[in-house]
């Protein structure tokens, strides 16, 4: 009975610490090969702790194992691995000492194993209950993804004031270590929710340097365009006055000064993008693209108010979903006998909201249709394409925020539309 209880002990620890590892790498665990073979390597090792078949310093070798799978299984960085590794190991001590308060005036009884294995399977609920709630936060938005920490804390401080009450009652020195303990994991665990916040903060910012020093130079080169065109704006305003000297006729005259006029318009086309934009990374962005939409033979039409694009979203996500956006719209128009090959992309900044706005004119969408495009590998343009889109739902859902696809007629044509509003 005894050995039963002691396997039964080690697997719900190790199912434990598997549910504070999902938690502190914010990932699910799949019963793979893997995972199985993570269970026979505790096994393993204990076994052969117990039976005297290995030494007790050989039990380290379990964090070895740990740490291996976590760092293939997860695909972080090794820095990231032992920081998530450090806070999930935090969070097994601080269940385990939670509900060490509850049965440490039991434990002194005959049946001391029962009592420990009764302990286990109650961390193990709780860090399930935990895991859930963890869940829920981050899906109703109710705390931020980087400050999950702080319910950790809170735990902690729950942990904390337990062995308190458990060390004035019991009057046990041991659990003054524990105090202690739990105290400097209390320190660690703010200390390395705030290093990862700022490894955010650093990530972002790089990807944003790379982003000015590809498209800000894009920027520059728009904006000195301009200014030659401005130069030469008497020159082209001198050639429309002396078209009357060579013309025949006043329909002649017409036709010229139109003829005339539209190729300046079309050579001046994106011009606008810099008045319409004040962010110089999204300026430089959105003439990248559009210069591309050109060169594949497709017309971009827009229509864009927008200031410096402040708002939940970094730019490197702006920048993402635009990008997958206008692509998408782009490979739909090559893909089909289209007649009408022309983009609509309308980028606008409110008082309280941002709209994003990409449209192309396709046969019409179903509703059914509409929904499969959004599940990853699936694409009607061939297998392995589907991705961009489940890419988008992916970072619109991560600041809850919704979009809107739709079928419009536009000049007799059927144009599907992709919408998201994103609120200040």
């Amino acid at each position: 009975m005894n050995e039963i209880l002691a396997i039964f002990i080690l697997l719900t620890e190790l199912f434990m610490l598997l549910q504070c590892l999902q938690s502190a790498f914010k990932q699910e665990l799949e019963f793979d090969r893997y995972l199985v073979g993570l269970i026979l390597a505790d096994f393993v090792i204990y076994l052969g702790i117990n039976l005297k078949l290995i030494p007790i310093i050989c039990s380290c070798l379990f964090y070895v194992v740990i740490y291996m799978y976590c760092y293939f299984k997860f695909g972080c960085t090794v820095k990231k691995t032992i920081i998530r590794l450090i806070i999930g190991f935090s969070l097994v001590g601080c269940i385990q000492g939670i509900v060490a308060c509850i049965t440490n005036g039991f434990r002194d009884t005959d049946n001391s194993l029962f009592i420990l294995a009764l302990s286990s399977f109650i961390a193990l609920i709780f860090s399930y209950f935990i895991r859930k709630i963890l869940l829920f936060l981050d899906t109703m938005r109710i705390i931020k993804r980087d400050n999950e920490m702080f319910v950790v804390g809170i735990l902690y401080g729950l942990a904390f004031v337990g062995l308190l009450v458990d060390y004035y009652l019991n009057k046990s020195k041991l659990n003054v270590y524990s105090v202690c303990i739990l105290a400097f994991l209390v320190f660690m665990i703010f200390y390395m929710g705030r290093l990862g916040q700022a490894e955010i903060e650093i990530e972002k910012k790089n990807y944003e340097i790379e982003l000015q020093k590809i498209y800000g130079s894009t920027y520059e080169k728009l904006l000195s365009e301009i200014r030659r065109r401005q130069h030469d704006y008497r020159n082209q305003l001198s050639a429309i006055y002396s078209m009357h000297l060579t013309a025949r006729s006043l329909e002649e005259l017409v036709q010229m000064q139109k003829e005339y006029g539209d190729v300046l318009q079309l050579d001046c086309k994106f011009d606008s993008i810099l008045t319409g934009c004040d962010n110089t990374i999204l300026a430089g962005y959105i003439y990248h693209k559009c210069i591309s939409c050109e060169n594949q033979g497709i017309s971009i039409d827009y229509n864009i108010h927008i200031r410096q694009a402040a708002c939940s979203f970094a730019l490197h996500e702006i920048v993402e979903i635009l990008g997958i956006l206008i692509d998408n719209a782009c490979e739909s128009i090559n893909g089909q006998i289209c007649v009408n090959k022309q983009v609509y992309l309308g980028f606008k900044e409110e008082d309280e909201k941002i709209i994003i706005m990409v449209a192309n004119p396709t046969k019409y969408v179903t509703f059914s249709e509409i929904e499969k495009m959004f599940v990853c590998g699936y694409s009607s343009k061939g297998e392995g394409r589907g991705i961009g889109l489940a890419r988008v739902k992916e970072l619109i859902k991560k600041y809850n925020v919704e979009m809107k696809v739709f079928n419009s007629i536009i000049n007799e044509d059927n144009w599907i539309n992709f919408m998201i509003e994103i609120i200040k």
